[in-house]
């Protein structure tokens, strides 16, 4: 039976990728480490995509104040809103992923949201790394021009007021298991509680990895499902947004228009809304059943100039294909700062760099724009 996955190699040579399964945890515990986007932020939050930060594999848990480590979750994760994420790995062939999973990772959070203090996790996270190291992966998280120095403090509210979430990761989630998490997804307030597959596919020495979440519900009787619904951006209102800025927003809505009219009519990128308070678009590409998004369109939330921008997403590339690698993301941050007013420092390709888009605003430097992104996609199209 076809698996319906494929890779196009160099040469044109179709190869079906077959599912493999991991030979042991660890392997899956390590691509999790190494990779952090492997779990799909946009999955478990379309509106608001999570982004993350490793905090420590195997982070011990107590069960009493100053004890000793009686259990380790697997990762411990946080996000851009400062959301503790336990996450626990079992292999589908695994028997204990059925339900002694769900007791192991209860136990975890029960015990954590207790005996942690805040020092704890932070000095966890930043142990192996040097303190201006630390402050820049904030910076990658949170953005370049984010304020960090609350961040830790939001992360022990969220911690001391239960708003955690709970992920259990394996190649296939048994349906079992799938009940359960629907279950408590749908009841659990305000933790959160998710099931991902990670399927590895393998041929000829080459290697696909695809995420999904799985048994995710939609509570359509949640006011907050329905004002987010309520809330869904469209051209109309993103640009009566920008001009409502004044004289600067007249100039910034035309190069937004510019943008949206170069993505309808170009047929590569396609648009994707985003929906609450805070009123944008991501430029999508898929391609291989893998969602690409390099670069975003905001209207910021607070009225510090400038006020709409253009976003590059270094820092969700980094764990795509191609785009892994280092030197391609320079490759496109140098070609973005050979456009004039654009300077963006080498160490923003972990970032997510914003430029104001009244740099846009005279046509030939707006086509400049569009060519480093006709570069990206042919740079995705060709893996």
């Amino acid at each position: 039976m076809s698996s319906g996955i494929f890779l196009i190699k160099d040469n044109n040579q179709l190869i079906e990728m077959n599912e493999a399964p991991y030979q042991l945890e660890y392997e899956l515990q390590k691509l999790l480490e190494t990779y952090p986007n492997l779990l799909p932020g946009d999955q478990i939050d379309s509106i608001n995509p999570r982004r993350w930060l490793l905090v420590k594999p195997e982070m011990g848990v107590p069960c009493e104040a100053n004890g000793y480590d009686r259990w380790a979750v697997d990762h411990l994760f946080l996000d851009q809103d400062g959301i503790p994420t336990f996450v626990e790995v079992k292999r589908s062939t695994d028997t204990r992923i059925r339900r002694e999973v769900v007791g192991q990772i209860l136990d975890y959070a029960a015990n954590a949201i207790v005996y942690w203090p805040i020092d704890r996790i932070r000095s966890q996270f930043e142990s192996n790394l040097k303190p201006e190291d630390s402050e820049q992966k904030l910076k990658e998280l949170l953005g370049d021009d984010a304020d960090t120095s609350n961040y830790w403090e939001q992360v022990n509210s969220n911690l001391l007021a239960g708003k955690i979430r709970l992920i259990f990761v394996a190649d296939k989630i048994p349906p079992e298991l799938q009940r359960i998490v629907e279950f408590l997804h749908q009841q659990m307030n305000p933790a959160k509680v998710f099931a991902i597959e990670i399927k590895q596919y393998m041929e000829q020495g080459n290697k696909i990895l695809a995420s999904r979440v799985i048994g995710q519900t939609i509570d359509v009787k949640n006011p907050e499902y329905s004002k987010k619904i309520k809330n869904q951006w469209d051209e109309s209102r993103l640009f009566d947004k920008i001009k409502s800025q004044g004289e600067e927003g007249y100039d910034q809505v035309l190069v937004a228009q510019k943008i949206c009219e170069w993505v309808n009519k170009h047929g590569i990128f396609e648009i994707e809304w985003s929906q609450g308070n805070t009123g944008g678009f991501y430029l999508t590409l898929n391609h291989q059943n893998i969602k690409f998004k390099p670069a975003s369109l905001w209207a910021e939330k607070s009225s510090k100039e400038p006020y709409a921008v253009i976003q590059f997403e270094f820092g969700e590339l980094k764990s795509k294909p191609v785009f892994q690698e280092k030197n391609k993301r320079l490759d496109w941050l140098n070609k973005l700062n050979q456009i004039s007013g654009i300077s963006i420092s080498n160490d923003k390709i972990e970032g997510y760099p914003k430029q104001s888009l009244s740099i846009f605003k005279e046509e030939a430097i707006l086509q400049q724009l569009f060519q480093t992104l006709d570069w990206v996609a042919e740079e995705i199209k060709a893996s």
